[in-house]
Parts: C-alpha cells; sequence; structure tokens
C-alpha cells in the first residue's frame, strides 16, 4: 500500500474506499443538486448544510474525482452569496452566523488554490471554528 501523508485518506486503500463509498451513495450527487440550487429564503439553509458537506468531505482523495473541482466552484459560489445575503439582513444579521459563513468562504479558497498556502498552518480564527466541527 501507498502512503503519501499521515490523514486518514491519504493512502491507495483509504481513497479506493472512498471512491467506492461515493459510488455506491451517489452523495457526491446530492450536494451537487443542492449547490446548484437558486438561492432563497427557503433553500439557504441547505445550500449551507451542502456547503458543510462538501468541506468535510471535499478532498480529492476523498470526493468524487470527476465532480470536485465544479462542486468546489459552486460550494465557494454558494458561500459567497449566502454571505451576501446575510449582509442584506438573512438570519436577522446573526453575527455568529456571518462570521461562520466567512470562515467557511476562507476555508473553500485555501483548499482550491492547492498551493503551498493551502499546505501551510491557517490563521488561529480559523483553527478555532474548524475545531468547533471536530
Amino acid at each position: 500500500m501507498t502512503y503519501w501523508g499521515d490523514s486518514p485518506w491519504d493512502n491507495d486503500c483509504a481513497a479506493d474506499w472512498c471512491t467506492d463509498v461515493f459510488g455506491k451513495t451517489k452523495l457526491h450527487e446530492e450536494i451537487g443538486a443542492c449547490l446548484e440550487q437558486e438561492l432563497t429564503e427557503e433553500s439557504r439553509d441547505e445550500i449551507r448544510a451542502a456547503i458543510m458537506m462538501f468541506i468535510l468531505l471535499g478532498r480529492v482523495y476523498v470526493y468524487d474525482t470527476e465532480t470536485y473541482s465544479r462542486h468546489a466552484t459552486l460550494a465557494l459560489k454558494q458561500a459567497r452569496e449566502l454571505l451576501k445575503h446575510w449582509l442584506e439582513g438573512g438570519w436577522d444579521n446573526d453575527s455568529e452566523i456571518g462570521e461562520s459563513i466567512s470562515h467557511e468562504i476562507k476555508i473553500l479558497e485555501r483548499r482550491m488554490k492547492s498551493t503551498p498556502e493551502y499546505i501551510d498552518q491557517p490563521e488561529e480564527a480559523l483553527v478555532a471554528y474548524w475545531s468547533r466541527w471536530m
């Protein structure tokens, strides 16, 4: 078995298993369909949930390879739209929601760069936000 890192998904067996799971469950199709929705008051929370699922699972050796780039782009686009919606009074301008969406955007931007900057340690506020999910 080949290892290329120390994360649970950084080896051949794990990558193959993830491919099989996405192939059987089609979870990536559900995430993509949700991300393609028009942002409305009714769809905003589902879209946030789909963004969260992409953030949790959207890694090169975990997520469906054929849809990864498109879904990463959609997730970032929708996260930016959600932030705009929040700035316009969505969720009654709840500051925690706005802060969370801002952090989600940073995570997606870092993920899409695929440069050493993505590998470097993120800022402290982003680490604190991310640790809430663990």
